[in-house]
């Protein structure tokens, strides 16, 4: 038989140690493997972003999300396996003198199962609408990009007319008013209804793009009484560009939130290059959702979408709802932290050393909850989405756990109750 490394036949398994010698470990933690699995877990978390992004809909759906649960834990899982195995940390004595990784990777299966299917079924419950039906819209208040890019993006000021096309089903006495901005935001038409004329509009196409100025002129009309759009107004608010009245994004949090306490839905319509995450965010904060298009000729069926579709939620992303606010808020904490668990014990099981379980099962718990109290913390203050699941997936990937280390060789000697190497130093 040839010999591996200390204390390791070289096809892996553990020597037998002679009568009456017993092993002394040192446990420490194990830092390389914690930056690995941080790597690894801000690798994946990239490769979620992109499975999120070529998502179509505003929310993933409860397959959508189980499975992007499990694609981003199978490389992690991965990666702490093979570290375990190259640095000769896995202990396949386990489970006696048999070869336990069989026993190991069905382990990690029914866990990626089980993400999977607790992925679905969480993202299911919390997708629910547990506080009111969706209300229909009262009214539209269009608002309207006339900065100087859409001299470009739409030349032939298809923005007007699908104003036109989209009220052209609507009963007399539905209101609607429009808003334009550019560098100032300003009344194009008054609130009235249908029945009062739907006039051809046009636009100038000059200055800048003040998002921020043009939402905060509709809410404070709103609040003032400028206007009545009865009980359920929909703002649809269109642009081709970036704000340049404000730097970030959070500057436009306490205008949103003065939307989302009036229950004013805005429905975001993008032309061209926007900016996707602000736009997003509008949306999603509000109740409404976002729809981009890349060519002026689609208006008409944003925003027909736009007038009409209601926000979803995933578990990953801004949260609108009404009423019951603080329940889907327990359910965010709760179900991220129960997956934030559950990968900590199917990394449990790839790491393979038995006096780690406990440290990386009470941390994974402990990660699990604070992860989901970043997720829903960092969304209700207005954090990008991005940036705050980036904070919740590194918390659950990495990984706290210990490895031994031998010390020197001890014997016990029955006859004195000493034991050599220890006592006689």
């Amino acid at each position: 038989m040839t010999y591996g490394p200390s204390g390791y036949y070289s096809n892996g398994y553990p020597q037998p140690n002679p009568s009456g010698r017993k092993a002394k470990k040192n446990l420490r933690l194990n830092l390389p493997l914690l930056f690995i699995t941080l790597g690894v877990g801000a690798a994946t978390w990239f490769i979620g972003l992109l499975i999120y992004n070529a998502n179509s809909r505003a929310a993933l759906n409860p397959l959508q999300f189980g499975l992007l649960v499990a694609i981003l834990a199978l490389p992690l899982l991965l990666a702490v396996f093979l570290f375990s195995t190259l640095t000769h940390t896995y202990e396949r004595s386990r489970f006696g003198f048999l070869d336990n990784k069989p026993v190991m990777f069905a382990g990690i299966a029914g866990a990626m199962a089980l993400l999977f299917g607790l992925g679905a079924l969480f993202q299911f419950i919390y997708g629910l609408n547990l506080s009111a039906k969706a209300t229909e819209p009262t009214s539209y208040i269009f608002v309207i990009d006339d900065s100087g890019s859409m001299e470009g993006n739409d030349p032939t000021q298809q923005r007007y007319a699908a104003i036109e096309t989209l009220l052209a089903d609507k009963p007399a006495d539905f209101p609607y008013m429009v808003y334009g901005f550019s560098n100032d935001v300003y009344v194009i038409k008054e609130m009235a209804p249908v029945s009062s004329g739907v006039p051809h509009l046009t636009g100038n196409a000059y200055g800048g793009t003040a998002i921020k100025g043009a939402l905060e002129r509709v809410i404070n009309d709103y609040k003032s009484r400028a206007w009545d759009g009865g009980s359920a107004p929909r703002v649809i608010f269109l642009t081709d560009g970036a704000p340049t009245d404000m730097a970030f994004n959070f500057q436009l949090n306490p205008v949103l939130r003065k939307f989302a306490a009036s229950n004013v839905v805005v429905s975001a319509v993008g032309l061209g290059d926007v900016n996707d995450g602000l736009m997003q965010k509008i949306a999603e904060s509000t109740g409404g959702v976002y729809v981009q298009v890349s060519d002026a000729a689609e208006l008409n069926t944003a925003m027909a979408r736009a007038s009409t579709a209601h926000s979803e939620r995933d578990l990953v992303s801004y949260r609108h709802v009404a009423r019951l606010g603080w329940l889907y808020g327990v359910l965010r904490v709760l179900f991220l932290g129960i997956l934030g668990v559950l990968l900590g014990f199917a990394c449990s099981l790839a790491y393979g050393v038995p006096d780690s379980n406990p440290i990386i099962l009470l941390t994974s718990l402990i990660k699990g909850l604070a992860g989901g109290l970043v997720m829903e913390l960092g969304t209700l203050i207005g954090l990008p989405n991005k940036l705050v699941w980036l904070l919740t997936w590194l918390l659950f990937a990495a990984l706290i756990a210990l490895k031994g280390e031998e010390l020197k060789p001890v014997f016990a000697d029955p006859s004195n109750g000493r034991i050599s190497g220890i006592d006689d130093e």
